[in-house]
């Protein structure tokens, strides 16, 4: 059988968009942000940990107090977004 008018399989799923890099939205960017979800674990680890320790201190220079404070400084120190309720 000649597949000269037929598209190959590759053909039809680059022109569907079905392959990863092919999709809406997906850039590299995205790619790489899966892979620093660990970086990203560690700091807020290690913020936690200042926090209980009472090391962990405010832009004001105040200590923290507040399990909440804590959280969002973790998540803003390691580029996350915080939880919605």
């Amino acid at each position: 059988m000649a597949q000269t008018s037929r598209a190959s399989k590759n053909q039809i799923y680059k022109a569907k968009g079905k392959y990863p890099s092919m999709t809406k939205g997906a850039t590299q960017t995205d790619e790489m942000e899966h892979g620093s979800k660990g970086k990203k674990m560690k700091k807020i680890e290690k913020v936690m940990h200042e926090f209980k320790e009472g090391t962990l201190k405010s832009s004001s220079g105040k200590k923290v107090k507040s399990r909440k404070q804590g959280i969002a400084i973790a998540m803003s120190e390691a580029g996350m977004s915080k939880k919605k309720k």
